[in-house]
């Protein structure tokens, strides 16, 4: 027996009267959500263990006395919780609940008549935090509130009800519900190549990144930084040079003896900032001319270097700032490294000093793509043992090129190729929405591995129909309603939408996201292991390689990216953590955490080397395709050569991506 998981035959057979008078399945789970309810609505701190204790009492009670009843009215329930809250001493909780059952009974009787609906009750629910209401300024307590009311509303009205029961009783985590109403997208690779170079190159840049807060919540990407800012570069040295040498010229006195035109002409037509001089000197009349332009060159580099550096600088400080503050939960990647060109390495070589001059970018994290051991690796390297936001892409064997076959947001999500319409690019495609599968529930409802893999087939059949329903809601909001998202050659395909069109030709590139959370602990379950070797971590892999296999069926059938991804969001980790544990109560290595954690943390526990940690995980990442968490510990005092020795191990086993955390 688990904590209070024995629900034998008595309660299998048992059926629970509504107050409309219909009967329904004896649902323990639901008992175990509205106790834990009732403990979350106070103020003072109490834990799973808590909950569980009243649960396991209540069921043991229904059990005992309602045996040969066969019936248990709803009311009765109530009546029991409210019991053992009392004997167990959970007096705040006890009133709390009581409280909130009288408020229900009073507005059922007024709000019936008016087919009273779920985010009404929801509400109620909000105004009895009284914590929340003491930590929290008027305006976020109205925001809370126009979330509260989406997240019910969309439960109500949008989503089909099985799929509204399962979220609720923690087998699925439908994700972002507080935005699924507006029918918006959640991050994007953004394509930025488009934007004609001109003086205020970067004032365009930061109005559009600024404007997708409004249109589009999650993470926006600055896809390959490098490539995107060399036609400005090129742009800003040719004019830089020209306008020195002008001045030069004047300064000199010889203004009036050279004709420039040809010359200029020829700066105008390179593709590069290290110019060959010997092509030039047939149009420098004479030595110190010559002289003069070899100093406008110097000169122009200083400028330019200076130009970049106050405009990167700028961007990055409005794109920080403005991502607090009210209704701002946007956040901002920047990938950069791959474009070796003399104009690429220039750029990535400023960006990298603008990163190390500031120390507030909270919210933009910046992907480095990794591919060759040179200076300016050990400058990012010695970034990232300074605790700047910084993470390793490994693009070792891909091609140079901007339209590349992945990008990473920062919270290692990922999006590949365009596996359903067979189109290589990552660049201008977002991430459309993600429901995850609690395996840790799997887990403990099955008697053995067929059971497992029979359960989470059905459950993968939920999340499929769940996404393909939000998919189809999505899909008929129109281009008008996205004035930045879909009118400014952003987004892939963009083109193809007429100007009061629906969004789904466009959309149909997204990603879908399956993802699953609690790997970890529910491989100690199957296994009935308290402790693991590194031959038992195989299971994992055969588990992902059983949903990819599923996964890749459903983007045959319906022509749709469903992309398998790890559930890296704490507060969803927590939350189905946290339900379990009320329905479970403690097990060792499972729910005795605070939270379920990504299976990375696994290797720790199991005593596994980094080579073989890598080893297996490169399958994990080849089946995840969507992401998958890898983060290691390095201490502070680390060299730059070890660290070097981690990313030949990353190099060797395709570790695609690498987030390093610094410990003090």
């Amino acid at each position: 027996m688990i904590g209070g998981s024995n629900i034998d035959n008595v309660l299998d057979e048992l059926v629970i009267v509504k107050r409309s008078g219909q009967r329904v399945s004896f649902n323990g789970t639901k008992i175990a959500l509205a106790i834990k309810n009732a403990f979350d609505s106070v103020q003072s701190s109490y834990t799973e263990e808590d909950i569980n204790k009243v649960y396991s009492n209540v069921l043991e009670y229904i059990k005992v006395n309602y045996k040969d009843r066969k019936t248990i009215n709803v009311e009765d329930v109530q009546d029991i919780i409210e019991k053992f809250l009392k004997e167990e001493k959970y007096i705040e909780v006890y009133y709390s609940f009581n409280n909130y059952r009288l408020k229900r009974a009073a507005s059922r009787e007024l709000f019936d008549r008016k087919q009273q609906h779920k985010f009404v009750r929801a509400t109620e629910k909000l105004v009895l935090r009284r914590e929340e209401e003491q930590m929290s300024t008027p305006i976020n307590q109205l925001i809370n509130f126009g979330k509260t009311i989406s997240v019910e509303f969309s439960k109500a009205y949008l989503l089909d009800s099985k799929y509204v029961r399962s979220h609720d009783e923690g087998n699925i985590y439908i994700h972002d519900l507080d935005y699924y109403v507006l029918g918006t997208t959640k991050s994007t690779i953004l394509d930025l190549s488009n934007i004609i170079p001109s003086i205020d190159y970067f004032d365009k840049i930061i109005e559009i990144l600024l404007s997708f807060k409004e249109e589009q919540y999650g993470e926006h990407s600055f896809a390959s930084f490098d490539y995107v800012l060399e036609p400005y570069v090129l742009y800003k040295f040719k004019q830089i040079l020209k306008s020195t040498f002008d001045n030069m010229l004047v300064l000199e006195g010889f203004n009036d003896l050279i004709n420039t035109k040809q010359l200029y002409i020829m700066i105008d037509k390179t593709n590069d900032i290290e110019i060959n001089f010997d092509e030039f000197s047939e149009h420098l009349p004479n030595e110190r001319v010559k002289s003069i332009f070899k100093s406008s060159l110097n000169n122009t580099i200083k400028d330019l270097k200076i130009d970049l550096f106050n405009n990167i600088k700028r961007m990055l400080y409005t794109l920080n700032k403005m991502s607090f503050g009210i209704n701002n939960d946007t956040s901002y990647t920047i990938s950069i490294g791959k474009n070796n060109s003399n104009v690429g390495l220039f750029i990535t070589d400023v960006y990298f000093s603008v990163i190390s001059d500031l120390d507030y970018l909270d919210k933009v994290t910046t992907i480095y793509k990794f591919n060759s051991y040179n200076e300016l690796l050990d400058k990012v390297l010695n970034l990232i043992l300074s605790k700047k936001n910084i993470m390793i892409n490994n693009v070792h064997g891909f091609d140079e090129s901007y339209k590349c076959t992945e990008e990473y947001f920062s919270t290692f999500e990922r999006i590949k190729e365009n596996l359903a319409l067979k189109n290589q690019t990552s660049i201008g495609r977002m991430i459309l929405s993600k429901t995850s599968i609690n395996l840790v529930r799997i887990a403990l409802k099955s008697k053995d591995l067929n059971e497992f893999y029979q359960e989470l087939s059905l459950t993968m059949e939920l999340v499929k129909n769940e996404l393909l329903q939000t998919f189809e809601y999505k899909s008929n909001k129109y281009k008008n309603n996205f004035n930045y998202l879909f009118n400014n050659e952003v987004v892939f395909d963009s083109e193809k939408l007429d100007s009061g069109g629906r969004i789904r030709k466009v959309i149909k590139n997204g990603v879908l996201c399956v993802g699953y959370a609690g790997l970890k602990e529910a491989i100690y379950i199957l296994l009935k292991k308290d402790k693991l070797t590194y031959k038992d971590l195989n299971l994992s892999v055969d588990i992902l390689k059983f949903m990819k296999k599923i996964c890749d069926d459903y983007i045959e059938e319906y022509k749709l990216n469903f992309y398998l991804s790890e559930t890296f969001e704490p507060c969803v980790l927590k939350y189905l953590q946290s339900v379990d544990k009320s329905i479970y109560g403690n097990i060792k290595n499972v729910t005795d955490e605070y939270t379920y954690q990504t299976f990375n943390k696994i290797f720790d526990e199991a005593n596994i080397s980094l080579e073989n940690r890598f080893k297996l995980e490169s399958d994990i990442i080849a089946y995840s395709i969507g992401g998958y968490n890898e983060t290691i510990l390095i201490n502070k005092n680390s060299t730059i050569e070890s660290i070097k020795d981690i990313l030949k191990l990353m190099q060797k086993y395709n570790i695609r991506l690498l987030k390093f955390e610094v410990d003090e």
